[in-house]
């Protein structure tokens, strides 16, 4: 019962990472395009969805200690999938196999999470820096106009001033 309820959990895990990997991949579109609103709704999907697989992570540790124990074997909550199916006797090969499964399409997939993560991460970034330089066009005063000028004519150098004034 307990390597059941454990698949269970596991199987949900793997379905709410698959829809945090889909999420992801809109995102990388709505950021390209700036939809801010559109990006706005997707965090708070996000959002619900980490709490939610925050849960199953608890659920998850606590059913890897009773599946443990149904073997005869004392875990702590620290204990992963791994530590459990090292201490499966064998006649459990195909619960093992099952979970093993299981186990390694949930870590593929955030592994794939990740990746988009990195990627929107650094669009987010490129979009961040671009709209930190142009306020710095609109308000910044160089120090030096852009044209090269003798040193000696030092006095005569004119500070540009931006389009806005940043401290009003």
């Amino acid at each position: 019962m307990a390597i059941t309820q454990l698949m269970e959990i596991l199987e949900q895990l793997t379905e709410r990472h698959e829809r945090l990997l889909a999420l992801s991949e809109v995102k990388r579109e709505v950021v390209i395009h700036d939809r801010v609103d559109d990006l706005m709704k997707i965090t708070a999907e996000e959002n619900a969805l980490v709490k939610e697989i925050t849960r199953l992570e608890i659920l998850m540790r606590q059913s890897v200690v009773q599946a443990a124990a149904a073997f005869g074997v004392e875990l702590g909550e620290s204990h992963t999938i791994s530590d459990l199916m090292q201490v499966m006797p064998d006649r459990h090969e195909a619960e093992r196999n099952r979970i093993a499964k299981e186990r390694q399409k949930l870590v593929e997939t955030i592994s794939r999470l990740r990746e988009n993560n990195e990627l929107n991460r650094q669009l987010i970034q490129q979009s961040l820096d671009y709209i930190s330089f142009q306020i710095d066009i609109l308000t910044d005063a160089p120090e030096q106009d852009m044209m090269y000028q003798k040193p000696t004519d030092e006095q005569q150098v004119k500070k540009r001033t931006g389009l806005f004034d940043r401290k009003a």
